[in-house]
């Protein structure tokens, strides 16, 4: 086996595992965390105040979600802390894959956090906006989830490098089994 710059698929599967572990963190928290998230969203948004913007479909599918959705992205945020601390999430740790510096050499530790820092950027900025009570921190918050997403898109390319791997330098290794030997 080599150690290769691995693509586009194998890294969305690696992220697909990550979501997956994240929504089984978030219903688990979801009576402690996500109810406290909640209840800060309902007062930090003013929620059923009739001078507030926060009516129609988006706080009926919140309600109908509850504590979960509230809580889901912190549960997210801890489901990827260890891509910061260790180089590899439970998703890329479960597919081989790992965190390198742009060249493939390890990725040393303020690399990680520069790019987990800003691939998650959305997830802590939202739990940050409901702590400090603040809806320009919520909006900053969905903005920044916006250009993360289509940063991931980035990746499609033939580098597949994403956003946060081009601008903290890093990139995303793995094992790839070698073709086997052509007949002769």
């Amino acid at each position: 086996m080599t150690i290769v710059r691995r693509g586009f698929s194998i890294r969305l599967a690696a992220g697909a595992i990550d979501v997956f572990l994240g929504a089984v963190v978030a219903l688990l928290l979801s009576e402690t965390t996500g109810r406290w998230f909640a209840e800060r969203s309902i007062v930090m948004l003013r929620i059923g105040s009739p001078d507030t913007f926060w009516h129609g479909p988006v706080p009926m599918i919140l309600g109908i979600l509850g504590h979960f959705a509230h809580g889901a992205p912190f549960a997210l945020l801890l489901v990827l802390l260890p891509e910061a601390l260790f180089g590899a999430g439970p998703g890329k740790w479960l597919l081989g894959l790992h965190v390198t510096s742009g060249d493939g050499a390890p990725a040393a530790a303020p690399q990680r956090w520069l790019r987990w820092s800003i691939k998650c950027v959305g997830l802590w900025c939202m739990p940050l906006a409901l702590i400090l009570g603040s809806s320009a921190v919520a909006a900053v918050a969905l903005a920044a989830t916006a250009v993360t997403l289509a940063g991931f898109l980035v990746a499609i390319g033939p580098r597949s490098l994403a956003l946060h791997d081009r601008l903290a330098d890093t990139a995303v290794f793995g094992a790839r089994r070698a073709a086997p030997p052509a007949a002769p």
